[in-house]
């Protein structure tokens, strides 16, 4: 399939998410008005709502169908030095839509959105470029037990002894420059309430780049890109044959 590419001002998205009767922008997307006056904001949505109308053509149309109606979708947030990462991307079938948020000098509001479709199999090699190129991390990592850093630490201090929840400290105490939350949800996303997930966590240190995991054990391993790629289609295919599973009643059969 040809990529098919197209640009949206952040009001421009979001007049657009509207109209297919979205409130909740797709995570971790952000807009939030600047104009002085309800009229100006009233006018200038009405101006972005005339541009739409004019590119509003079958294609685009497809691509917000997977984007409001996903077997999955990936939510990829966090911060690449000062910037906010803001990118989406949802699958249905062999297609998949991409936005990426540009950043802006607000916190709590992006730039422009940039959106592709694409082929599905595309989405992780897309997702893991858009993080800066660094080496996987030196060091030996980390692994604790979750319990062991939740619960009170009431031994007695030993030198040269760390309890797990003063390595855990240590080790994630160590200033960073990027730090992003990559995961996979099954479905469409009504709105912002937590719901379950796959993913990781991918943290750069001095000494190079972490993959994070958390569940019952807090994990930290040295991460290169292909490393990354090959997780993140994991989770993704794991959510949408999930998806599949409870949602298309021919999967088990066509399986």
């Amino acid at each position: 399939m040809s990529v098919r590419e197209w640009d949206f001002s952040p009001l421009g998205f979001t007049v657009l998410w509207r109209a297919f009767d979205r409130d909740i922008l797709p995570y971790p997307l952000q807009y939030r008005s600047t104009h002085e006056t309800v009229a100006e904001y009233e006018q200038a949505w009405k101006d972005e709502a005339g541009q739409l109308h004019a590119r509003l053509d079958d294609w685009l149309y497809s691509a917000l169908g997977v984007l409001t109606q996903p077997e999955a979708r990936v939510e990829v947030a966090g911060f690449l030095g000062p910037d906010k990462l803001r990118a989406h991307a949802a699958v249905q079938r062999n297609t998949a839509v991409l936005l990426v948020q540009e950043p802006s000098g607000a916190p709590d509001s992006g730039g422009t959105v940039r959106m592709s479709m694409i082929d599905a199999e595309q989405v992780a090699p897309r997702l893991i470029a858009l993080l800066p190129s660094v080496p996987p991390a030196s060091g030996p990592g980390l692994e604790v037990a979750r319990r062991d850093i939740e619960e009170e630490d009431d031994r007695p201090y030993r030198v040269g002894h760390r309890s797990p929840k003063e390595q855990a400290a240590r080790f994630f105490g160590r200033p960073r420059t990027n730090v992003v939350h990559i995961a996979a949800y099954a479905g469409p996303a009504w709105d912002n309430r937590p719901a379950p997930s796959r993913g990781f966590h991918v943290m750069d240190y001095p000494d190079g780049r972490y993959l994070v995991r958390s569940g019952d054990t807090l994990r930290a391993t040295p991460a290169e890109a292909a490393g990354l790629r090959d997780n993140l289609d994991r989770a993704l295919n794991a959510t949408i044959k999930g998806y599949r599973e409870e949602h298309d009643p021919d999967y088990r059969i066509d399986a």
